[in-house]
């Protein structure tokens, strides 16, 4: 009887202890991204089938949020992004194992790292330049820029202050602001809250130290 092959993919699975803890932070940032359907179908599998499938999903949604909301770029830039993405879907589907999978993730994305902020070093066979920031600056080809409008601005202002104080008690500060007929935008309102508040404190920390003096 001829003996059986083991596949090495075979071999490294029988030999994950935890396959819930098994490439964690991999599944909680494509949870992060696509949402929890990915992290239920990807948190104790040991079939290389939806991890093939979430990882197209995600550089397809990674090339949805490229369309969709860098509108300025110069058309050399746009087929350097779209090369790297299609050789990322083209070796998906031919991944053998999980490991397959997450070594083309982080290929393409490293790259894509780089090409996001200017372009992608090529110093395959040669050594690289010294870790020094006038070395690596890339925008040799062309210059990134990330700039906010007031409404970006506000809405970051609104997400940041949702996390810090909850939902409801934002919910009432913006019915306070309306109910106070301000000129002032709501985050400048908010901010002039705060002054007052800090100030009220002060002067009341003050007057607690002059009775305990006394």
């Amino acid at each position: 009887m001829r003996p059986m092959k083991v596949r090495e993919s075979q071999i490294a699975t029988s030999q994950r202890a935890d396959t819930y803890t098994y490439m964690t932070s991999v599944k909680f940032a494509i949870e992060s991204v696509l949402g929890k359907k990915a992290w239920y179908e990807l948190k104790e599998t040991e079939s290389v089938k939806p991890w093939r499938k979430w990882g197209l999903k995600l550089i397809t949604a990674y090339e949805l949020a490229l369309g969709s909301t860098v509108t300025v770029a110069d058309e050399e830039w746009r087929e350097d992004v779209a090369e790297n993405l299609r050789s990322a879907k083209e070796r998906l589907p031919k991944s053998e194992t999980i490991e397959d999978v997450v070594a083309c993730l982080c290929a393409t994305l490293i790259r894509q790292s780089f090409l996001q902020i200017g372009f992608l070093p090529r110093y395959q066979g040669r050594d690289g330049p010294v870790l020094k920031s006038e070395n690596w600056k890339l925008d040799v080809y062309r210059s990134v820029q990330y700039v906010q409008s007031e409404e970006q601005k506000a809405s970051v202002f609104l997400s940041e202050q949702q996390r810090a104080i909850g939902h409801e008690q934002q919910f009432e500060l913006k019915y306070q602001h309306r109910k106070s007929k301000s000129k002032l935008s709501f985050q400048k309102w908010c901010e002039e809250l705060a002054k007052e508040n800090l100030s009220a404190e002060n002067e009341s920390s003050v007057g607690e130290a002059k009775i305990e003096v006394h």
